[in-house]
This record gives structure tokens, C-alpha cells and sequence, in this order.
């Protein structure tokens, strides 16, 4: 099984063939499935290729994820969240915008921005919030263990 990079003669053949099935296109070039429907759903994603019917809905999300890496404060929002936080970001910006089909227009995009951020912020609230209340339950504990104690 071949490794590596997609030749062009490869990608000739994918962009000729796109309609055969995953496991098809990857026996025809001996790759693994999964490198080729990375492949795929990249160049979808770009808009390089068009989407096979096998792929089912899911390439608008595929699409507005791979956008988002390619907006100019993606690299702000990396800054500013943990990675957990960002492939919640990168989740609910995809079903948002796919669910408009490309028809959002900078201020909506914007608004879905500050939507998504406000929305990591309050769950990183509400995590810092139970923390907080499971250590004051249990430092209550120990402090009810130390008044039984005997003063000596």
C-alpha cells in the first residue's frame, strides 16, 4: 500500500473517478480508505472538487469548518481558547453557517463569532463554578472532621 503525498496522476484519477466508492478509489490506487476520503473531503472542503453523491450532506459543514482555519482571527480565537474549546468553536460554526449555505453575510458572521464565543465562555463559567462548589464541599468536610475533633 502506497504512503505519502497524492500524486497528481493520482488526484487526476480521483478527480476523473469521484464518483466510485471510497473503498474503490483506494483499491484502484492500492491507499488506505481513510487517506483517500481525507483527501476528498479536503479538496471539497476547498471547493477543488466537487462533492460525490457517497459523501453524503455533510460537506457543507466539511466546507464551513475548513473556512474557518482560512479566516483571518482564526488565529486570535487560537489564542484565546483551549483546544477542547476550539473543537467545540470549529463544531457549532460549522452546523451554523452550513445551516445557511454559504448566505451569511460579515456582520451575521461576526454575531456567530461572538454567538459561539459567549457560549464557550459561559460552559468554562459553569466548570469553574461546579469546581468551585465541589471544593468548598469538600474543604466543609474537613473542616466539620477537624470541629469534632478534641481540642487537645
Amino acid at each position: 500500500m502506497k504512503k505519502g503525498r497524492i500524486s497528481k496522476e493520482e488526484e487526476n484519477f480521483i478527480r476523473e473517478n469521484i464518483d466510485l466508492d471510497c473503498n474503490q478509489l483506494a483499491i484502484e490506487l492500492d491507499r488506505d480508505p481513510d487517506s483517500i476520503l481525507g483527501f476528498i473531503k479536503k479538496k471539497v472542503a476547498k471547493g477543488d472538487l466537487p462533492a460525490p453523491s457517497w459523501l453524503g450532506g455533510r460537506q457543507d459543514e466539511e466546507k464551513a469548518y475548513y473556512d474557518l482555519t482560512r479566516r483571518p482571527y482564526w488565529s486570535e480565537l487560537k489564542l484565546q481558547f483551549t483546544e477542547g474549546e476550539l473543537k467545540l468553536f470549529q463544531y457549532h460554526w460549522a452546523r451554523i453557517i452550513s445551516q445557511f449555505k454559504d448566505d451569511v453575510i460579515p456582520t451575521e458572521e461576526l454575531q456567530v463569532v461572538d454567538l459561539i464565543k459567549l457560549e464557550l465562555l459561559m460552559n468554562r463559567g459553569l466548570k469553574y463554578n461546579k469546581d468551585n462548589i465541589e471544593q468548598i464541599s469538600a474543604l466543609e468536610a474537613l473542616i466539620s472532621i477537624e470541629r469534632q475533633r478534641d481540642r487537645d
